[in-house]
């Protein structure tokens, strides 16, 4: 592959990401926020310890990932330039760890499809997104990432790969079962000596204990947050109260997450590396967690984002494996046209259906004292009624909840206030009405319209626009 071309992959990258980092503020799941800021929040003495979720008084989360932001919001004020900054620095470990474990494989695979798995390596579709959030999958999946790359590079970082599993576990404890198959492909594949197992084993314990001092710094007693993880959500089984689904269920939502196309692609190229290269180091890494993944009760697709940045690698290595079996012309640009366009969305893509977009633009553009009105449930600064989010309160801010949209016909709207709907309702003509009656105009929209069209487009009847719309007095 000619330097130039890696050059400009990869300046091209950071520009993408950055936009990315930019324009995904909020949260794709309640625990990026919830068990990451509101922990960070409450040990600067700005949310109280009955604010929190329940995981707290449990003590089963790790505070090594609530550390970090708690010292980037010990120096800024502003709760979105916080939120910027953590996208940012976790977009700049993720440039930083593709890169490295690009460079570290590269020599695996013919010279003439470098520059597909270079570009593949940044940019298949979903990447861009899961690669800037912070939060426990995303981190602990590139540390790992990162680690691994040693293992192709360089055999003698026998320590940095221990240090690098450690922190990847704090970040998220199921990073261990990827450590077990990585530490497993060592002693019967790799045939790593016994000196450089022991070290990675006790650079791994190493970290693993200055995760306890972090724990016992962070919830003021000495508590084995891993030990009481898996005492609580496995033998216990308290996490299948958060719903549970079938693996075929599971195997299908997957699919249908990665864009069903792309989705079969990656299930097929996975079950080719299998077949064909069965002591392939990442199969070693990947199958044990995603086997875990299938067979408890409990699944999320976020659960598999610290294996996405492998994917292309795989992919690569399955069908170059293949040297008989050409994909057509028609099915390569098919599915590059389908990678693009998804790309294109998921890159100025608002997660939490524009919820944060709404709070950032009340906290920037308008009054302090401002009426805030919506139905209940809308409220984007307290989404749920059973966890309180504190990170983004402004407390001058007054709220009234509609039990209706006809109690509009009862309220005075001033310039200075607001009304919060869902996009979903935005057409019912009694809503309808009510808005001209009350000279109200949509100012801001969570998400753009053209990312609801491609969305309607590819979920049909399944899909329910639940994004967030801000209305003003005209």
């Amino acid at each position: 592959m000619k330097d130039m071309s890696y050059k400009i992959v990869t300046l091209f990258a950071i520009f993408v990401y950055a936009i990315a980092a930019v324009f995904s503020e909020g949260y794709y799941h309640p625990d990026e926020h919830f068990q990451i800021l509101e922990f960070a929040a409450y040990k600067l003495g700005h949310v109280d310890e009955f604010q929190l979720p329940w995981e707290f008084n449990e003590a089963i989360r790790s505070s090594f990932m609530p550390w970090i932001a708690f010292m980037i919001m010990k120096i800024v004020a502003n709760p979105y330039t916080v939120t910027l900054i953590l996208r940012l620095l976790t977009t700049a470990l993720a440039i930083f760890a593709i890169d490295r474990f690009f460079r570290a494989t590269s020599k695996l695979l013919p010279v003439h499809v470098l520059l597909v798995y270079q570009l593949l390596s940044y940019f298949l579709w979903f990447l861009p997104f899961i690669n800037v959030r912070f939060s426990a999958e995303t981190w602990s999946g590139l540390l790992f990432l990162w680690a691994v790359s040693y293992i192709y590079e360089d055999k003698g970082a026998a320590a940095i790969v221990g240090i690098l599993c450690g922190f990847a576990f704090l970040a998220r404890f199921q990073a261990g079962i990827m450590f077990a198959g990585l530490f497993s492909w060592l002693f019967f594949i790799g045939k790593w000596q016994a000196k450089k197992l022991l070290i990675i084993g006790v650079s791994f314990a190493g970290i693993l204990l200055t995760g306890v001092w972090l724990d016992y710094l962070f919830y003021d007693s000495f508590t084995p947050t891993a030990i009481n993880y898996f005492n609580i959500n496995i033998v216990r089984n308290v996490a299948s109260q958060f719903g549970t689904m079938s693996w075929s269920a599971f195997l299908a939502e997957t699919i249908i997450a990665c864009i069903w196309p792309v989705g079969i692609l990656i299930y097929i190229a996975v079950m080719i590396v299998a077949y064909r290269k069965p002591a392939s180091l990442l199969l070693w890494c990947i199958i044990p967690l995603s086997l875990v993944h299938f067979i408890i009760m409990h699944k999320e697709v976020r659960f598999l984002f610290p294996i996405a940045n492998f994917l292309p690698f795989l992919i690569l290595t399955a069908f170059y494996s293949l040297q008989r079996i050409m994909i057509t012309r028609i099915v390569f640009w098919g599915l590059s046209a389908i990678n693009i366009i998804a790309l294109i969305t998921i890159i100025c893509y608002k997660p939490s259906e524009g919820r944060i977009a709404m709070t950032r633009y009340i906290y920037t553009h308008m009054d302090r004292s401002a009426r805030i009105y919506f139905l209940e449930g809308d409220n984007p600064f307290q989404p749920y009624n059973f966890l309180t989010q504190s990170f983004y309160d402004i407390p001058a801010l007054h709220f009234t909840t509609l039990a209706s949209y006809s109690n509009l016909k009862d309220e005075y709207f001033n310039r200075a206030d607001v009304l919060i709907i869902r996009y979903r309702v935005i057409k019912d003509t009694g809503l309808i009405r009510q808005i001209k009656r009350l000279h109200l105009k949509v100012v801001k929209a969570g998400n753009y319209n053209w990312i609801s069209t491609i969305k309607k487009a590819y979920y049909g009847k399944l899909f329910n626009d639940d994004g967030y719309v801000l209305l003003m007095k005209e």
